[in-house]
């Protein structure tokens, strides 16, 4: 969710790069956006809602200052709700990323004196800052007591003009600490300074980072100990861009090939996933939104592949009551950021009844990789959309690998799934569809066994590329409900990634074109099954992955057709890191 930013060093023209790492974690929240940086008597501030404008002015300069992105959460998307937040005095302003659970109660309680200028339940955040300044104590000690009194999430970056001291700190959300060579700078995200840093490193949870111009500390919150900083060289896969794509959703379908085909030389990486399904009587899948239809599509081969009882549940559905075999549960989380609340929730609560855990991850080192005994990486890359495309292939190929490496009767060419796939982002026939289809007001979206979770994810993506509504049915399901929706031009889609599909996909289909639908079938359909065909496999264990493809190209040309920026849905954000 939100994007944090902070740079203490030499004086630079801060808005200018400021603005530069804002936008580059615009996928986190693009509500609105603020920079605040030591004017010299006060901490200006210039904020607005919407994304960040590309004409800002050039002539700040600074060597303090912070920024934000937000993802609204309390508040309206205003200009007073933006962030950065300051004190009564303008001396102290702060960003954060989170939520206050107790705000409502800390401001009753120690804050019935502040005249507040927004909603949020950030801006308590600078005026209990101040309250224990006025009480004596250095402005470390304030962040420190203050962030020692919030519940939930949160990560806080709060900048002092008297002394030109940044002072951070973070619980369960993300930060990382990046070393220039004319200062520091801090983000939810090392993208947004991959450029300028040439080392980071990973902010602990319940750390305190202080930063004056010549110098960066981690202290441990509680202890108040000085701990070691562990660098890190920057990655270079950080450095990346949209090089001849239109967007970052199209140029990171089309980065899937080259991905599959590094894959298939890394499939000993799930050795260990693979040991602990065989050992294991139990295995339950998890993750949110996309991350859960590629669970989904996992656990149809491993139910082949293993006698072990597979269930999948979505993250934010695992409670205390959801049934477990203590000791004897593998749970596998899967999630791009590794830092989704829900997912942290789901594994502390396995955790308690003595489940192992293993991810299927993105981020190596986010929170989740660090709770995990087994962690698969899905070498995705850099994945900027807030559509996830890439990296849902990656997480559906590690099940695939796995599921091959328990039962090699289920193995099957990932090159050749690879070069499957490129030649259906190449088929302008998509493109056409989604003409006919982007006008409508609803779309049906069907499918069987692995197709299920196919129709699942496409009728996602559509919804949240496009904001045309699609709903994901079971193909024998439709005439039990579903049907009543049809009318003349209704579009379904329809996927049969397997020749068991095929069957109730063509009954399917038939119903829907007899009540006048527009279907467009996906798989070896004939042309007169139904009123488009996109010719696709419909035989091997991962031709769902050529499916997929298709689908998330045809989600992409619907939302160019109705005028969305598929990189920026609206109301979301890349990584939810609350409730």
């Amino acid at each position: 969710m939100c994007g944090v930013f902070g740079y203490v060093g030499k004086p630079t023209a801060v808005i200018p790069m400021v603005a530069e790492a804002l936008r580059v974690m615009e996928y986190r929240g693009y509500d609105s956006w603020g920079i605040g940086w030591d004017q010299g008597s006060y901490v200006e501030l210039v904020k607005q809602a919407g994304r960040v404008p590309q004409e800002l002015p050039q002539d700040a300069t600074a060597s303090i200052a912070i920024g934000h992105t937000r993802w609204a959460t309390h508040g309206g998307v205003t200009d007073a709700n933006a962030h950065p937040h300051t004190d009564a005095l303008g001396q102290i302003a702060v960003v954060h990323n989170g939520v206050i659970e107790n705000a409502a109660e800390l401001k009753a309680t120690y804050l019935s004196d502040v005249t507040f200028r927004s909603e949020t339940d950030s801006e308590i955040v600078p005026h209990l800052i101040r309250r224990f300044l006025n009480g004596g104590g250095t402005f470390t000690e304030a962040v420190r007591r203050t962030f020692l009194m919030l519940e939930g999430s949160s990560a806080i970056l709060a900048i002092d003009r008297a002394s030109e001291m940044m002072v951070a700190v973070t619980s369960r959300s993300p930060l990382r600490l990046g070393r220039r060579t004319d200062g520091w700078e801090l983000a939810s995200d090392p993208l947004a300074f991959a450029r300028s840093s040439r080392e980071i490193a990973v902010v602990p949870d319940h750390h305190l980072v202080i930063l004056t111009r010549d110098t960066a500390q981690f202290v441990e919150v509680h202890a108040g100990s000085d701990v070691a900083i562990s660098w890190e060289p920057t990655p270079e896969e950080m450095q990346t861009s949209r090089g001849e794509f239109t967007h970052f959703t199209l140029k990171e379908i089309h980065d899937q090939p080259t991905m599959l085909a590094a894959l298939a030389t890394r499939a000993d990486d799930v050795q260990a996933l693979a040991h602990a399904i065989h050992t294991h009587r139990h295995v339950l899948l998890t993750g949110c939104g996309s991350a859960f239809y590629a669970a989904t599509l996992g656990a149809t081969w491993l139910q082949q592949a293993t006698d072990a009882w597979i269930d999948v549940i979505p993250a934010s559905e695992i409670s205390q009551t959801t049934r477990h075999m203590g000791a004897d549960t593998l749970v596998i989380a899967l999630t791009q950021s590794g830092e989704t609340a829900d997912v942290v929730d789901a594994i502390q609560l396995a955790q308690g009844w003595g489940a192992t855990i293993a991810t299927i991850i993105n981020t190596e080192t986010s929170t989740i990789a660090n709770m995990a005994e087994i962690v698969v990486p899905i070498l995705a890359g850099v994945e900027r959309s807030v559509l996830a495309t890439k990296s849902f292939m990656a997480m559906t190929v590690r099940l695939y690998q796995t599921a091959a490496m328990l039962d090699a009767s289920l193995a099957s060419d990932l090159l050749s799934a690879a070069d499957e796939i490129e030649a259906v982002l190449a088929d302008t026939n998509l493109a056409r569809i989604a003409e006919t289809v982007a006008a409508a007001p609803s779309m049906i979206v069907l499918g069987k066994d692995a197709g299920r979770a196919v129709a699942q994810e496409a009728a996602l993506k559509i919804k949240e590329g496009s904001y045309l509504h699609a709903e994901a049915f079971l193909s024998g399901e439709l005439k039990h409900g579903p049907l009543a929706l049809v009318q003349a031009g209704t579009p379904c889609l329809i996927f049969a990634t397997s020749d068991a599909e095929l069957k109730s996909a063509r009954i399917a289909a038939a119903e829907v074109m007899s009540r006048g639908g527009y279907v467009v079938g996906f798989g070896a359909f004939s042309p007169e099954e139904c009123t488009r065909v996109v010719s696709l496999p419909s035989s091997g264990t991962i031709a769902s992955l050529v499916h997929l493809a298709a689908a998330q190209k045809l989600a992409f040309f619907i939302a160019i057709e109705r005028g969305v920026d598929p990189d920026f849905p609206r109301n979301l954000a890349k990584s939810v890191t609350v409730r």
